[in-house]
C-alpha cells in the first residue's frame, strides 16, 4: 500500500473533483491529506488500489504524480517516530517528506519519503503498512 501524492495548482474544487473521478472507477480513498503552498496544493492519497488510481489520474490529466513514499505504521505513543526517525538517522538516509495520514489511538500511519527509497524500505520493513495489513 503505497500513497499517492500529486503537486497541482491550488484551486476550488480540486479535492471534489479528484474524489468524484475516483469513486467513479469505484477506487476507495482510505487517506487524504492536503497542504497548499504559495499557489500548489500537496495531496497525498491512500487508495484501496494504488496501481489503478493512477492511471486512473493520468487518464484525467492529472500527472505531476510523485513515486518513492512509504507508508508506516506505528504504535501511537510518545518516543515512537523518534526510534522509526532514528534508524534512518543512523543509515545517513535523509528525510525529504513525512506526513502523519491518520491515527486511531493504537497505531499512527505515516507517510514519508526519503534520499534513499530502496534503503528506507529495507530498514522500516518491519513498519510497512504493506506488510502489515
Amino acid at each position: 500500500m503505497k500513497p499517492i501524492t500529486l503537486v497541482l495548482n491550488d484551486r476550488v474544487g480540486l479535492i471534489s473533483d479528484l474524489s468524484y473521478i475516483l469513486g467513479k472507477e469505484k477506487i476507495n480513498i482510505d487517506g487524504l491529506s492536503a497542504s497548499v503552498v504559495g499557489k500548489k496544493i500537496v495531496i497525498t492519497l491512500q487508495v484501496n488500489d494504488t496501481k489503478k488510481a493512477k492511471n486512473v489520474l493520468i487518464k484525467n490529466d492529472y500527472k505531476n504524480i510523485e513515486d518513492n513514499y512509504y507508508v508506516i505504521m506505528v504504535k501511537d505513543k510518545p518516543g515512537e517516530l523518534s526510534k522509526i526517525t532514528g534508524l534512518l538517522k543512523k543509515a545517513k538516509v535523509n528525510i525529504l517528506s513525512l506526513l502523519q495520514l491518520s491515527r486511531d489511538g493504537n497505531y499512527a500511519m505515516v507517510s514519508l519519503k526519503t534520499n534513499k527509497p530502496r534503503v528506507t524500505k529495507e530498514i522500516l520493513k518491519p513498519y510497512l503498512a504493506e506488510e502489515l495489513l
